[in-house]
């Protein structure tokens, strides 16, 4: 099976659109026909995954107004089954409380706790580790 076809879906939440800009731009750099959808807030990802959406790979972001990463994973534990399947999600920070890799990883539905930014390094240990490529 080829990376494409097991990867064909990345969903980022930041509230920040640099943010979003510089990892879009990142991902396109590998080279790799996948579909990247990014949105500025918890409430606009929700919909967007309520909507039938399935993004295989979701990058997290913690801090954002309003509702932040917390809000988002307590939110998406009760999403329908099907709206969830098969998408591993990494939490993608730029915060440094020491406290907030513990209580990610407390979260079975998180699979990593990465810094931001992101990087081709940090993609490909991830391409590596959950999608097997």
């Amino acid at each position: 099976m080829t990376m494409e076809n097991k990867l064909k879906h990345i969903l980022l939440i930041d509230d920040d659109d640099d943010n979003n800009l510089i990892h879009k731009l990142i991902i396109e750099d590998t080279g790799m026909n996948v579909q990247v959808k990014a949105v500025l807030s918890v409430k606009e990802a929700l919909h967007y995954l309520e909507s039938g959406e399935k993004p295989e790979l979701i990058f997290l972001d913690i801090n954002m107004p309003l509702l932040n990463g917390w809000d988002f994973l307590e939110e998406y534990k009760n999403l329908h089954p099907e709206n969830k399947e098969n998408s591993v999600i990494v939490l993608l920070t730029s915060s440094v409380n020491m406290n907030d890799e513990n209580k990610a990883l407390s979260f079975k539905e998180v699979a990593a706790y990465k810094n931001k930014p992101l990087t081709v390094d940090l993609l490909q240990e991830i391409f590596q580790k959950h999608f097997n490529f």
